[in-house]
């Protein structure tokens, strides 16, 4: 089966809490390095000021590592696609595909805001669930067997579905 791919549609809120978040962290980053580069010689004080600007800078692009991409749909499984490493749900695990709208979510651990929302949520009509979601809207879940579902939020998420059922064989009549 040829892999099919879905992009990650960002909504305008990520967009926003994400260029508010980098220069909430840059600017005073910035602002800590400039006076060292000004005198020319580190003090103490300044050495430590600025590892402190240093770890502010890479905090973003490490976060931006784990950030979805796309969704690939192919005979294996399902793939979130990152800059970082990407996370594989196997085809053999997922029991259904659907269309979801999320309620009252709870993030339990992972990220929220910066470049979308992943990592472990809590909300209706899932309760717990594993989530790689650039949006609120357009929400898809993996629902799988033994394990807690899996949310995407794919560009297009009724084709989404519709290939995953395709390449799965869910919901098909023998």
């Amino acid at each position: 089966m040829e892999p099919r791919s879905f992009k990650a549609s960002y909504s305008l809120t990520t967009w926003i809490i994400t260029v508010i978040v980098i220069a909430i962290i840059y600017i005073p980053a910035i602002a800590l390095i400039i006076p060292s580069i000004q005198t020319g010689s580190l003090q103490l004080d300044q050495l430590r000021e600025v590892a402190v600007a240093i770890v502010l800078l890479l905090f973003v692009p490490a976060i931006g590592l784990f950030a979805p991409i796309k969704f690939s749909v192919d005979s294996l499984g399902v793939t979130v696609c990152r800059i970082g490493p990407n996370v594989v749900i196997p085809a053999d695990s997922i029991v259904e595909v659907r269309r979801v709208c999320l309620r009252c979510v709870w993030r339990t651990c992972g990220v929220g805001g910066l470049f979308g929302s992943w990592g472990w949520f809590r909300g209706a009509p899932l309760g717990s669930f594993r989530g790689y979601m650039t949006r609120k809207s357009n929400c898809v879940a993996l629902i799988r067997k033994g394990k807690p579902p899996v949310v995407v939020t794919p560009i297009d998420p009724d084709t989404f579905v519709d290939a995953v059922k395709t390449a799965f064989h869910l919901n098909r009549v023998s």
